[in-house]
């Protein structure tokens, strides 16, 4: 019986040596150190130390008498006020968890974001997803796109793409978007909103590599076996990049989509 609660009180964040003092001293009720001590056999000294620490706690009160002191264990009630107290400090943390990760993230961005680059790597199906996922948390709600039609298709469902363009203009993210096709140029429902579709012959731009480039971010993908995409973070590469876009449709060749 002893070991069972000795058990459940170091399950509610007791030390093993203060699961024993507090029991031996449910069963004395009111008591000196030192019979405590005994029965729980753990020295007098540090029984002291953790008698002193369960008062501090509510768990535990004291009286003098004459010359002496007797301990004595509040009612076992009073364990609820150790969930009470966790509660009120894990509130606590919340609240400065909050506080504080808006600092964070900012000097997170200035040291591994726009001013120091980063490589990441993605690797297959699900790596690509991911990759997507990333585009779709972009800060300016603008991105560039250069990508192989045919190969999207090969890759990724028709209910996938749909997925994607759907979150992306839910999040009001505009794509500025160069791609070539087998099929020459199509209509896409994007185009319709929130992207600037501009078709590539063929003869010009007929790579597999996907190039996307959004806020301080480019992430070049290989639509190929074995599927691949790494994610830079530069602030200068991302802007390389945008300006290559701008002179890409300048490329004679490069026609818009027609409205419908």
């Amino acid at each position: 019986m002893d070991e069972s609660i000795l058990t459940e009180l170091r399950g509610l964040g007791f030390s093993e040596k203060e699961s024993r003092v507090y029991l031996a001293s449910v069963k004395l009720g009111t008591s000196t150190m030192q019979k405590i001590s005994k029965m729980s056999g753990v020295n007098r000294a540090t029984t002291y130390v953790l008698v002193e620490a369960l008062i501090k706690r509510g768990l535990m009160s004291s009286v003098t008498k004459g010359k002496k002191r007797y301990f004595s264990v509040e009612a076992p009630e009073k364990l609820h006020s150790i969930l009470e107290r966790e509660r009120m400090q894990i509130k606590e943390k919340e609240r400065m968890i909050d506080a504080v990760i808006p600092h964070l993230s900012e000097l997170f961005e200035a040291t591994h974001g726009q001013n120091k680059p980063q490589v990441r790597f993605y690797e297959g199906k699900n790596g690509l997803l991911a990759v997507r996922e990333e585009v779709l948390k972009s800060k300016e709600k603008n991105s560039y796109s250069l990508y192989n039609d045919d190969k999207i298709q090969e890759i990724f469902t028709e209910e996938e793409r749909k997925e994607f363009s759907r979150k992306r203009i839910s999040k009001g993210i505009f794509t500025d978007a160069l791609y070539t096709s087998n099929n020459g140029p199509i209509y896409r429902d994007e185009a319709i909103k929130l992207t600037d579709s501009t078709y590539i012959p063929n003869d010009i731009y007929n790579s597999p590599i996907d190039i996307t480039v959004f806020d301080y971010k480019v992430v070049i993908t290989s639509l190929k076996e074995p599927l691949l995409s790494v994610l830079i973070e530069s602030q200068d590469i991302a802007d390389s990049f945008k300006q290559m876009f701008n002179l890409l449709k300048t490329v004679p060749g490069a026609d818009d989509v027609p409205e419908k």
